[in-house]
Formats: structure tokens, sequence, C-alpha cells
């Protein structure tokens, strides 16, 4: 993309003497900003991880192991499996725990609470979900108890 024309005068001045500025120049596209504010692109929900029995929210307990199964539209994908065991003073908050590892060990991917602004940050109260880029071919995900 071009530098509109204010932008490019700006750069210009704000560059100071000596310092060449290319009226060619990427601005903050869009797609650029997709890839600089990640959160802001996740418009895909590939799912929940709440999981609940007869309304009742799944109760977990130490030491058990929790995994995040992703499958796009025709096979599940086991290289993208995450698994948490939940350590004592977690079991409450299970789903927070392995948003946290799906974020850390998934940076195409997002898991949280989105919130109004766009922002998907896990949460320990609200409910956490995945999310992905609308091009990602990942369909959904489903989490397991072991």
């Amino acid at each position: 993309m071009k530098l509109t024309s204010s932008a490019f005068i700006l750069a210009t001045l704000l560059a100071g003497p000596g310092i060449s500025v290319s009226a060619n120049a990427a601005t903050a596209s869009q797609s650029a900003n997709c890839e600089h504010a990640h959160q802001e692109c996740m418009g895909k929900e590939l799912g929940s991880l709440e999981r609940a029995v007869n309304g009742q929210k799944v109760k977990v307990v130490e030491g058990q192991t929790i995994r995040a199964r992703f499958f796009n539209s025709e096979t599940e994908l086991p290289a993208l499996e995450t698994r948490v065991t939940i350590l004592a003073g977690e079991e409450g908050q299970w789903s927070y725990v392995l948003a946290q590892a799906i974020n850390q060990q998934h940076p195409d991917l997002r898991a949280g609470f989105k919130h109004s602004n766009g922002e998907i940050t896990p949460d320990e109260q609200q409910p956490n979900s995945v999310y992905a880029k609308e091009s990602n071919a990942l369909s959904h995900v489903e989490v397991s108890f072991n």
C-alpha cells in the first residue's frame, strides 16, 4: 500500500534531514493489523472449553489430565493436542488453566473469554472458548477428561 499524501508529508517531516521516506512504505492495513494485533483477527470460534453434565459444570480433581483435541473438517490433528494436569487449587478453574496452556502452545489460536472490545483472555470466572482466524483450517475443539 502507499502512504496517503498527508501521512507521507508527516513521515517526511518527522524523519528529518538526511532520511528519505518512500511513498510506497507500508501503512497499517486491516490484514497487517491482523498480523500485529493478533486477537482482533480471531473471528472463528472453534468451541467452548466449558463442559457440563446434566446442567452441572464438570468437576475435576487434582492430578486429573484434561486434553483439548483439535479437528479440521476431515480428521483429528493429534500434533495440536494440548494437555494439562490439574494441580491442587486449580480444580475449580480448570478451563482457565487449559486456556492458558493453549495460548502458550499455539500462537495461531487464542483461548479465553472474548470481551466486548475483541480481546480474548483466559478468565477464571467467565466461560473460556477457543478462537482462530477465519482462514484457519481447524473446524472445532473437543475437551476430554482422563
